[in-house]
């Protein structure tokens, strides 16, 4: 009996200490729980709330991806804070190794010659979606921005009923249906006025419409290029402004006591659709790798006309829309109180450049001065990623400022 107790004592701590040795490996090496300490990543993440008395999110960081390839841009990073090393940072990805970059009107504009020619940085679907916040009828900065006030506008044929629902009889002359407050690049804190900061071009409006005769038009304006939804009962199509103006046939038709899911959005510079029988496609801007990005953060202190969201009823239209929503992109801001002004910065090799998707409430790459150290851990496992070496870059010379 004796010998039996003690060997299934003994095999019992035998087991426990492989248990924790096999997790001290795997912590070490593979995965680690990580705690979101500030509201830098928020909406995406959340960090600690002391007046809420919440706790930040918690996540499991894969430290093995890394080994097998190369960060990609737009992927979400945990590594050392670059200068305190004692502490863990959580930043999304937008400069590699090598490049320039540039934040213009909200955009991550790159360069690999030195700032000669540009490209937008374009976020894959499933970061573009992330990354879409919503703004009306429940905004995630401001849930009381729309209470004091209207804020759509309706004329002609259209009207708004109790429901919320939007109503339209357009018989001859103009039917209009604005969007009426300007789409700020709010900060995730509920705090309002950051209106020198532009105003976000790239949103998407979301609705669903049943309705017959004339045709529903749908405006997206970006510093006065009028992108176009036109839904109709004899032809459908979307117009993309450039020059020259691209119009594609749309095979979804208006049709009497059948409702129809929308989506259209313009987002870096690209139009994208979701129709029920075109499915979802994209049309890039074939002038965006033209354009000094410059131009675009420029064009971001235009009149509050330059920028609009309507709908216009055809005559002969009768319809019903509902479940309409308006979601903004994120707005990365060059300066962030305390960026020193920059608007371009060269990532050296062997760096990134890190921003937090709270953009006007991030100490991040806008903010750091070189420095030689370098660090590795890895993602996330739920499909995010983390940092293996990220550093600030140098300013630009462009910008006349001679590294840290």
């Amino acid at each position: 009996m004796r010998h039996s107790a003690f060997t299934w004592i003994w095999d019992n701590i035998e087991a426990f200490a492989v248990a924790i040795a096999l997790a001290l490996v795997i912590r070490h090496f593979c995965i680690e729980a990580f705690r979101i300490p500030t509201d830098s990543m928020r909406p995406t993440l959340h960090g600690d709330d002391f007046q809420r008395r919440r706790h930040g999110d918690r996540i499991l960081v894969d430290k093995t991806i890394w080994e097998l390839r190369d960060p990609r841009r737009f992927e979400v990073a945990v590594f050392r804070y670059p200068l305190n090393t004692n502490k863990n940072f959580i930043k999304r990805i937008v400069g590699l190794p090598g490049e320039w970059v540039r934040l213009a009107d909200g955009d991550v504009w790159t360069s690999v010659d030195r700032g000669a020619t540009w490209k937008i940085a374009r976020k894959p679907a499933a970061v573009r979606e992330e990354l879409l916040f919503p703004y009306w009828p429940d905004s995630l900065d401001d849930p009381e921005a729309f209470r004091e006030g209207p804020a759509w506008e309706a004329s002609g044929g259209f009207r708004i009923a109790d429901s919320g629902e939007f109503l339209v009889e357009s018989a001859a002359g103009e039917s209009g249906l604005r969007f009426l407050p300007p789409v700020h690049p709010y900060d995730s804190d509920g705090h309002r006025g950051y209106r020198e900061k532009g105003i976000v071009g790239d949103v998407r409006v979301t609705f669903t419409v049943q309705g017959s005769g004339g045709a529903l038009l749908l405006h997206l304006v970006e510093h006065g290029r009028d992108h176009l939804l036109h839904l109709g009962t004899a032809e459908s199509y979307v117009e993309f402004a450039g020059d020259p103006l691209r119009r594609l046939p749309l095979a979804t038709r208006l049709r009497e006591g059948e409702e129809i899911d929308v989506s259209f959005a313009n987002i870096d510079d690209m139009i994208i659709v979701d129709l029920p029988e075109d499915g979802i496609f994209e049309i890039e801007d074939s002038e965006s790798g033209d354009r000094y990005p410059t131009e675009a953060s420029l064009a971001a202190g235009e009149a509050k006309g330059s920028h609009a969201i309507y709908f216009e009823a055809a005559p002969g239209l009768s319809a019903r829309i509902s479940d309409v929503r308006i979601d903004r992109d994120v707005f990365y801001d060059a300066d962030n109180n305390g960026g020193f002004g920059r608007e371009t910065w060269e990532v050296p090799e062997g760096h990134y450049f890190m921003l937090g998707d709270n953009t006007l409430h991030s100490s991040d790459s806008r903010k750091w001065t070189v420095n030689a150290r370098s660090w590795r851990t890895g993602p996330p496992s739920n499909g995010r990623r983390a940092a293996r070496r990220a550093t600030r870059p140098r300013p630009s010379p462009t910008e006349g400022r001679a590294p840290s």
